[in-house]
């Protein structure tokens, strides 16, 4: 039985900082790393499938699998970790924040259940559409020999 201080700083963790930690280490270290390769859908598959093995629990890894390649295609889409620590940060609120602050009854825990799967598929779209998009919003630089069109801002 843990108390109420207990329960709070659980959920902190697990919507706040655990977000922030894993999303440095599998999309900002470990799929930026994989980018470099130039191959961006293995990169955010691999770094996915890492992510859900690293949870441990058979459950868990399938679901964190597919939440591993949203939070990739947000990441590449957006070139922007903070984006992937929301979204991470949105599926681990409703994932367990909510269980762990609330004493849910059986219908709200359906009426959850039916939320998170409604917003599965609109994050899906979103993630897909953020990827189409990415080539139009982020267009590739040209690779030039002017040092001041390479380090712009930057005066020689």
């Amino acid at each position: 039985s843990a108390s109420r201080a207990d329960l709070y700083l659980m959920v902190i963790a697990t919507s706040l900082l655990i977000p922030v930690l894993e999303e440095i280490i599998f999309r900002g270290c470990i799929m930026e790393g994989m980018l470099e390769l130039g191959h961006p859908y293995v990169a955010i598959v691999c770094s996915a499938l890492y992510f859900g093995l690293m949870h441990g629990q058979i459950i868990q890894i399938g679901y964190a699998f597919v939440a591993g390649i949203m939070l990739g295609i947000i990441y590449y889409s957006t070139k922007n970790l903070v984006m992937s620590i929301i979204a991470h940060a949105v599926f681990n609120i409703f994932g367990s924040g909510v269980y762990l602050l609330f004493e849910v009854s059986d219908k709200a825990d359906m009426v959850m259940i039916i939320i998170q799967f409604v917003c599965l598929p609109i994050f899906v779209l979103l993630s897909i559409w953020l990827l189409k998009k990415r080539d139009t919003r982020f267009p590739k630089a040209e690779e030039t020999g002017d040092i001041n069109k390479m380090l712009p801002g930057r005066h020689t």
